[in-house]
């Protein structure tokens, strides 16, 4: 049975839908069928590519390994000189042409959002989130309630002890505006 996809996510294309824009998008393999014709029609300026489709699990790698193929799908297709990683539930504030006019200011700006909850947030708890691995993320830590989260947490604060930091070359900084400024 093909299901629908959410109306969202139309509204997101439609609203998004310029010359200048391509979109790449990634539908959650446990979502089932869908028709993906009804969804590329929703652009008529822009060109709607689909990566393959992998089984995601909140809070998991498998996030990340989505956002890399979307990232290399994008890349092998063309030049580009900003990615945007968007949800279904996302809407743009601003207009395409606020938007791109913005970017094409800031051509040597990567730009990444952080929540402004964050910095407010138990910073030690923050800091597990990126400077350690997770090692059982896809597997069961997408469910809420389970054993295997304290589990990862113990490993993260094992490999603090023992002084594993992945992120010790990363410098980053968090702006009052609750942007993170990467400059290469």
């Amino acid at each position: 049975m093909t299901k629908e996809i959410n109306p969202q996510l139309h509204n997101l294309i439609n609203a998004l839908d310029s010359k200048n824009h391509t979109f790449f998008l990634h539908v959650d393999k446990k979502s089932g069928a869908f028709n993906g014709d009804i969804l590329k029609k929703s652009a008529k300026k822009s060109e709607v590519v689909f990566v393959p489709r992998i089984n995601v699990t909140w809070g998991g790698f498998s996030i990340v390994q989505v956002e890399l193929n979307l990232l290399k799908a994008a890349y092998e297709y063309g030049k580009f000189g900003h990615y945007h990683l968007l949800s279904g539930e996302d809407f743009p504030v601003k207009t395409n042409k606020q938007i791109d006019d913005f970017f094409e200011k800031n051509k040597d700006t990567n730009f990444l959002e952080i929540s402004q909850r964050i910095p407010k947030q138990n910073q030690d708890r923050f800091k597990l989130r990126y400077e350690q691995f997770h090692f059982l993320q896809d597997k069961f830590i997408g469910q809420k309630h389970n054993i295997f989260k304290y589990i990862d947490f113990a490993s993260c604060y094992l490999q603090r002890y023992v002084g594993i930091n992945r992120t010790r070359k990363i410098k980053y900084s968090l702006e009052h505006s609750g942007l993170v400024l990467i400059r290469n």
